[in-house]
């Protein structure tokens, strides 16, 4: 007689991470203004961001205030980073935060670089909706399609599907010792 034995694995969890733009993305503009910029972003899903991100275009050792806004323009995480490299800058944070908009800014003293049209952009869980600019803290925020390179690494719990197979079974007697 054949029988099936059914086997079930179970779920395996692990962390998936999101972010708009990749290492190799970077304006093609640039402007030379005091001002705060950044993304208006919007999580699909409740995570922890591991980092903030920007793009400076200039070397120097000017310090960067990088901040995090909720949907009602109030701020819920600041930090500053000093670096003299250009590029891609990576502030390792952990900020566990809701599904929702959120505006990512970082008070730029000087040089910034921008993108016209890039949003609205979706990676993963994460949409880029507007670019956002003020020339104060205390102004209000300019939306627009405009991108100026202000990024977030979120992770969250992702579950590797729940796998079942049938194998046949063989029944098999075995001696058994005395």
């Amino acid at each position: 007689m054949l029988r099936t034995i059914i086997l079930l694995l179970f779920p395996l969890f692990t962390t998936a991470q999101d972010s708009l733009f990749l290492n190799s993305e970077s304006g093609t503009s640039f402007e030379d203004l005091p001002c705060q910029i950044g993304t208006q972003i919007k999580f699909s899903k409740s995570g922890t961001i591991n980092a903030l991100k920007f793009y400076k275009t200039e070397s120097g050792s000017t310090t960067y205030t990088l901040s995090l806004l909720n949907s009602a323009g109030i701020k819920i995480f600041a930090t500053s980073y000093k670096n003299t490299a250009t590029g891609w800058q990576r502030v390792l944070v952990n900020i566990p935060i809701e599904a929702g908009t959120y505006t990512l800014a970082v008070n730029n003293p000087g040089r910034y670089s921008y993108k016209k049209t890039v949003f609205p952009r979706t990676k993963g869980s994460i949409t880029g909706m507007f670019g956002a600019f003020r020339y104060l803290e205390t102004s209000s925020w300019t939306l627009n399609s405009t991108t100026y390179f202000v990024d977030a690494v979120i992770s969250y719990p992702a579950i590797v599907p729940l796998s079942v197979s049938a194998v046949p079974f063989i029944p098999t007697t075995f001696p058994i010792p005395c």
